[in-house]
């Protein structure tokens, strides 16, 4: 309680009370959350003895089991801490591993004891003490010299490995073996053993991860691909992380990036830590924004990164946005103020109406808007036109809110409710969302006509809009399906608003069913949506039982 009212507080000193009170409430919301967490943990998530037993002999029974090291910099962690982290290495049920510590100088006389007495009693334990101080990154770099194995998984001093943590990174790679990047879903973890917080993340998401450091923990990389851009960079440090990672993704192919689905890892939160209040240590959130703006660089991406929410991040474009074409469809009169852009077409509120007026428009960039939009956000064009020049990228939509200031779409996810939901619908329009989805650039499967932006070319290469479908909404959905098929990533981002988009509200019943019959692996399985959230409601609550077996 006591962190909740200190980010509460600094907010109300940083954007006012009105912020202070929307992040108070928050932090209410959270605690629900975590209690809620808990109980589900304890009923879906913790191994019991019959578990255990399945999971050895899925061990056993792997061919060409590969080595994994795990890297491990410490300095002057506290006793208990430090024997429970090796504790949770030297439980895995996965043999095949080396703990690869490098002790940064210690000053605590416990560490060099601790170490040596666990080392003494596990060969597989091997540790190097450096003579100087040299701090996170170069302490990360002395272990990765050490390590012998295909792959390398990163572990803080303080945190804790789930028992079949190496042995779901294992599966993956005696499966995948083109396999270069491994992340898992994850946890906090306070001093007294309490989980909270789980982070349950989408399959690989680009946009997501130029808001925050999607990745973060577990993640197991390829040891060669580590080595080849040089390990850790000094001089990043409280982001080096991040910076190894952006580094890594950039020389690899995203189909070589999976994604486990299970909480694998708990991350320690003890006061002073990043993982109890990312604003201990805000020099981390620059030097992770000069990892991200040299990121966008190598990706030919013109802009640098700034603060978004909170201690996210977001793009700063540095050029004049594409022109923009907006088509404005649907029954009726509009009010809405239009800005700069380069043309209007009207269309009616038919499919067939709005190609039409697509095929004559001439902007870069096309925005579909709905009539009964109403007040749009500052930026508003240039924020989504901006997105959809992005190479990869196919549709990008903005954060729509209903009459009452309360989110309406957020992205589509197939496969929940009657088959397409709206996740995070009736949210505050100040919330985070459950990790951080309604503040941050991220990727789904499918947007709304109402409010979507698509290039002119994309939108060419595509083919359009698929006319056999009754209705604007699910030819939308289908051509987002369509860009995702075919390699392209949709974006939503809060950058952009619409204060009304009644139409966002409406999938036609029958529609739905030609959907599925076109995409029925993506109503099986959202690759943005974790199935450990339920797939009965929007409110992103969990999954019970989860969707997906660990065993």
């Amino acid at each position: 309680m006591i962190s909740r009212i200190k980010k509460a507080l600094r907010t109300i000193r940083r954007e006012g009370i009105s912020a202070g009170y929307s992040a108070f409430l928050r932090q209410i919301d959270k605690g629900r959350r975590d209690r809620e967490y808990r109980t589900w943990a304890e009923r879906y998530d913790t191994l019991d003895d019959a578990g255990r037993e399945r999971l050895r002999g899925i061990a056993a029974e792997l061919k060409d089991a590969p080595l994994i090291s795990v890297l491990m910099p410490v300095y002057n962690v506290e006793e208990r801490f430090l024997r429970d982290a090796i504790g949770s290495v030297r439980a895995q049920i996965y043999p095949n591993w080396e703990l690869c510590i490098a002790d940064d100088a210690s000053t605590e006389p416990h560490v060099r004891r601790v170490l040596e007495e666990l080392a003494a009693q596990d060969a597989r334990i091997r540790i190097t003490f450096r003579e100087k101080n040299g701090h996170i990154s170069a302490a990360s770099n002395t272990a990765l010299e050490m390590v012998r194995g295909e792959f390398t998984a990163l572990m803080d001093h303080d945190d804790l490995l789930t028992e079949d943590a190496l042995l779901q990174a294992a599966r993956v790679i005696t499966s995948r073996p083109e396999v270069n990047l491994i992340y898992s879903d994850e946890d906090k973890i306070d001093a007294n053993g309490v989980r909270f917080q789980p982070m349950f993340k989408p399959d690989w998401s680009p946009e997501l991860m130029r808001s925050l450091n999607l990745i973060t923990h577990l993640c197991v990389f390829r040891t060669e691909v580590l080595r080849a851009i040089g390990g850790f960079r000094v001089g990043f440090e409280g982001s080096q992380d991040y910076d190894l990672s952006l580094r890594f993704i950039d020389r690899i192919s995203p189909e070589t990036i999976i994604h486990v689905p299970h909480v694998l890892y708990h991350w320690r939160a003890i006061p002073g830590s990043v993982a109890l209040d990312s604003g201990e240590k805000t020099y981390a959130h620059e030097r992770a924004r000069t990892a991200l703006t040299e990121h966008y660089r190598r990706n030919g991406i013109a802009a640098r990164a700034v603060r978004g929410r909170g201690e996210l991040h977001r793009p700063e474009f540095l050029t004049e946005p594409p022109t923009v074409s907006v088509i404005l469809w649907g029954e009726g009169s509009s009010d809405i103020e239009l800005g700069r852009v380069h043309e209007v077409r009207e269309a009616a509120g038919d499919v067939a109406s709005i190609l039409r007026e697509s095929a004559e428009a001439t902007g870069d960039v096309f925005v579909f808007l709905h009539r009964d939009s109403g007040e749009l956000s500052a930026n508003f064009f240039a924020e989504l036109a901006h997105r959809s020049a992005i190479k990869g990228v196919g549709a990008v939509g903005p954060k729509l809110l209903d009459a009452n200031g309360k989110i309406a779409n957020a992205g589509f996810v197939l496969g929940i409710i009657n088959g397409i939901g709206r996740p995070h619908r009736g949210m505050r329009r100040a919330d985070l969302g459950p990790f951080v989805g309604l503040a941050a650039d991220r990727n789904v499967l499918a947007l709304t006509l109402a409010a979507m932006a698509v290039e002119r070319k994309t939108f060419a290469e595509a083919g359009g809009l698929d006319d056999s479908f009754g209705d604007p909404v699910s030819s939308g959905i289908d051509l987002c399906l369509r860009f995702h098929a075919g390699g392209k990533r949709n974006v939503w981002t809060p950058c952009a608003e619409a204060t009304w988009a009644n139409a966002s509200n409406n999938v036609v019943e029958e529609s739905i069913a030609g959907l599925r019959a076109r995409w029925q692996e993506y109503f099986d399985r959202d690759p943005y949506y974790n199935p450990n959230l339920t797939a009965e409601g929007e409110g992103l609550g969990f999954a019970e039982p989860p969707r997906i077996s660990r065993n």
